[in-house]
């Protein structure tokens, strides 16, 4: 399974672009940060975080979730609206240290899959 998410990532544009250092400022992957955010000191580990040639922060975390359903499309917005909050911390935080606008993402290797939205929406 992890070498087929990690093929897919390098074959798909989507994934290749996430990954490439080269083409973003400030690229960390498995970022630690430690801050208050919601009242209350939390540990966080970012995925993925980049800001792009706009200017944008992103803030990627990576899904491994499998579905083997034909609406691949509503598996993606369930897990968008999963994971949301969580993906909201992690911006929250991040707006400590960085002033630029802020996108969060969804990848999910194993089916090339990606949903993204601006924070705050």
């Amino acid at each position: 399974m992890v070498r087929e998410g990690l093929r897919n990532t390098l074959q798909d544009a989507q994934g290749r672009w996430i990954l490439d250092d080269t083409r973003h400022r400030e690229p960390r992957s498995e970022y630690a940060l430690t801050g208050m955010v919601q009242g209350r000191w939390q540990h966080l580990v970012l995925d993925r975080t980049f800001i792009d040639r706009d200017g944008v922060r992103w803030i990627i975390d990576f899904k491994t979730s499998w579905h083997a359903g034909w609406d691949k499309e509503t598996f993606f917005a369930n897990e968008q609206q999963r994971y949301q909050a969580q993906l909201a911390r992690y911006a929250e935080l991040m707006r400590v240290i960085s002033d630029h606008p802020i996108r969060l993402g969804l990848y999910f290797p194993l089916h090339c899959g990606w949903r993204s939205w601006s924070w705050p929406d």
